[in-house]
């Protein structure tokens, strides 16, 4: 429900909220952060609706893993019977996240600030929306990292060989140049590596890559400088400011991404390398609403939301700190 009040308040001072003089009436300026990068990386088929979580605690799901044939006596078939191990697995998705919202106002607030109210009323819905966009992300990063296969992160990764370095908190890759430090492309390829030990790359990629910008604006600076698309000017990625993707990877930023502080004054950064397919983050705005009572304006709401990496091997996780 909206308010649109008719009579104006001869005097402005004083009223806290939404003060606009008459002759800059329709300057409203946002400073919010508006872009999204978790649905980048998310399957917008798994919704709170389709995963069927608006009338059930849980949902629950399938996967396929894939299974060996095994060893044959002498290596050779000698008339064995193979009996296959069962290659079902299930897991579940739980809507953990549940927010409740309210924020109270007077009438008379609402009375005095007259036809300038609904702007009022319209910068709380944009930036409560905005707000709760961005604290999804930031969860839903934090709960990728954790739910990546620990062959697909740490110093020892890599499911086969175990000794591709995919950085860690207590040892993580140093991004720069000179001794002991690779390029941020070389710690990409390490972990395109774990994944194709992992199983999930074969020649074709659907995977994305979610990092800080800093990590992105090193990735760029590192194409532009081995001269990525010197033939059309315009499209190398300090003139155009897009950066092209890396190893068939499209390569995203987020301000949102996990980090950790370590004593000598470094960060540790996350970077995510991920199958966006194996990804589920539901979220629901369920309510969003303006309600009167007595002399009070309350703006009420509920959010939920979550996110689960339904398969881990399809994740890679470098931790970096770039130098």
């Amino acid at each position: 429900m909206s308010y649109a009040f008719k009579n104006k308040a001869a005097d402005y001072q004083g009223v806290e909220g939404l003060y606009i003089p008459d002759h800059v009436t329709d300057i409203v300026i946002s400073e919010a952060i508006n872009c999204s990068t978790l649905a980048k990386i998310s399957n917008p088929a798994y919704t709170i609706e389709s995963l069927g979580l608006d009338r059930a605690p849980v949902a629950h799901y399938t996967i396929l893993e894939g299974i060996e044939v095994g060893q044959f006596t002498g290596n050779q078939f000698n008339g064995e019977t193979w009996e296959p191990d069962n290659p079902f697995r299930s897991g579940e998705i739980t809507i953990c996240q549940d927010i409740d919202i309210k924020k109270k106002f007077s009438r008379a607030e609402a009375l005095s600030i007259a036809d300038n109210w609904k702007k009022v009323q319209d910068g709380y819905e944009k930036m409560l929306g905005l707000a709760l966009r961005n604290l999804s992300e930031g969860y839903g990063f934090r709960m990728i990292v954790s739910q990546a296969a620990s062959y697909n992160q740490g110093n020892k990764a890599g499911l086969q060989s175990h000794n591709i370095d995919l950085g860690s908190v207590t040892n993580p890759l140093l991004i720069g140049k000179g001794q002991g430090k690779i390029s941020a492309t070389a710690a990409l390829e390490r972990a395109e590596l774990a994944l194709m030990e992992a199983g999930i790359m074969c020649g074709t990629s659907q995977l994305r890559v979610v990092a800080s910008p800093g990590f992105y604006t090193r990735l760029r600076s590192e194409q532009a400088a081995t001269g990525a698309n010197l033939c059309c000017p315009d499209n190398n990625p300090n003139i155009s400011g897009i950066l092209h993707p890396v190893f068939g990877f499209e390569v995203y930023s987020s301000l949102y991404m996990p980090r950790r502080k370590l004593p000598n004054g470094r960060t540790v950064e996350y970077v995510i390398i991920a199958n966006p397919e194996h990804i589920a983050s539901p979220s629901d705005l369920r309510y969003l609403e303006w309600d009167t009572v007595l002399n009070d304006i309350y703006l009420i709401g509920n959010y939920t939301f979550d996110t689960a990496v339904l398969s881990g091997r399809s994740v890679a996780v470098l931790a970096v700190v770039l130098d």
